[in-house]
């Protein structure tokens, strides 16, 4: 643990000097000053990025709305034990994403509407999951003291991180008074057409304790949204879909990758994935209607060997000011929570 600490405190000083010299590029969602700055939100705020993969929106400070002053009221591993009485990494009780649910307090917080997230919250989530990736190979090759692969961060975020999205389309973000946070369409798209892909900030966890670590390491209003942002997949681990290229931001998981785990009869490993960037504000289609944002078996042969795993294409064509929306059953294995101890 005084190793992640370590490493956590010197990226928060690698991040906090980038946005210091970024200065005040970022925009004021309006009425941000309020002391009801998360109700503005419903105001239907927009993000309207001018160009594809560009976070043009700044969040309200979450931390006044909620009452988070400084680090009084996140919740460490110590705290969440007490509270539950549980030993944190025990097997035979871990914590899981109940626990996480209710010790911080994510019914309250998650009563109002949350804000869209700047580009320097998507930095911090991606550095600390970058960090806790570099401590867990660390702690591996410790405990292992096996070769030298085992000692490779399996993160599939390249670091230094980036500021960039996934998204491949130019696009907005704003409130939906019925689903909150959603991803709309800022022109015109055809069927076909690649609108999103996970190799640029698609974080994948390989077992429960990774999850927990990253979850420990950030404030609670953050462990709330990632609670639902996340979820478990099944993930063809082979040399034709991790070997990406780092001009993508991603970089390769190392050979070892798939000796341990959990598989499908196909041979795909189960991993928690996250995604973290605006990917996470694509809503769930109710009804096929609805569907926008998914898998077009044809043009996913444009990306042998990642297609539909990895990008995510127009299953229609989609107006300007569409929102888009995924069928979450179609990737996400809602009941194999409980196979990481979650």
């Amino acid at each position: 643990m005084t190793r992640l600490m370590s490493v956590i405190f010197l990226l928060s000083l690698s991040l906090c000097s980038f946005s210091i010299m970024r200065g005040a590029s970022a925009d004021i969602i309006p009425g941000s000053d309020d002391s009801d700055g998360a109700a503005s939100a419903l105001d239907l705020q927009e993000c309207s990025a001018a160009n594809a993969g560009k976070d043009c929106m700044d969040e309200d400070e979450v931390a006044e709305d909620h009452d988070y002053d400084g680090d009084e009221d996140w919740m460490d591993e110590d705290e969440v034990a007490e509270d539950y009485d549980y030993e944190y990494g025990n097997i035979d009780d871990p914590i899981t994403k109940g626990d996480f649910y209710y010790a911080n307090d994510c019914n309250n917080i998650m009563s109002s509407p949350r804000p869209v997230h700047n580009e320097s919250t998507w930095v911090l989530l991606r550095g600390t999951y970058t960090a806790i990736m570099m401590n867990s190979a660390a702690e591996r090759s410790s405990s292992e003291r096996s070769s030298s692969s085992s000692s490779k961060s399996k993160s599939t975020i390249q670091f230094p991180v980036s500021y960039q999205s996934g998204f491949q389309i130019p696009f907005t973000v704003r409130q939906n008074p019925t689903s909150g946070r959603g991803v709309y369409a800022t022109e015109d798209i055809k069927k076909g057409t690649r609108l999103w892909t996970s190799r640029t900030q698609g974080a994948m966890f390989y077992t429960g304790d990774e999850y927990r670590a990253f979850l420990n390491a950030l404030r609670a209003d953050l462990i709330c949204d990632l609670l639902i942002w996340c979820y478990p997949t099944f993930y063809h681990l082979t040399p034709d879909n991790v070997d990406v290229s780092d001009e993508e931001g991603k970089s390769a998981p190392d050979e070892d990758m798939d000796k341990d785990g959990y598989y499908d009869e196909k041979g795909a490993r189960l991993v928690i994935a996250c995604d973290l960037d605006e990917g996470s504000f694509v809503n769930h289609a109710v009804n096929h209607d609805e569907l926008t944002f998914g898998c077009d078996a044809e043009a996913a042969l444009e990306y042998p060997g990642e297609g539909c795993m990895m990008h995510s294409f127009a299953v229609r064509d989609i107006n300007a000011g569409e929102e888009l929306k995924a069928d979450y059953q179609a990737f996400a294995e809602a009941d194999e929570w409980e196979t990481f101890g979650l």
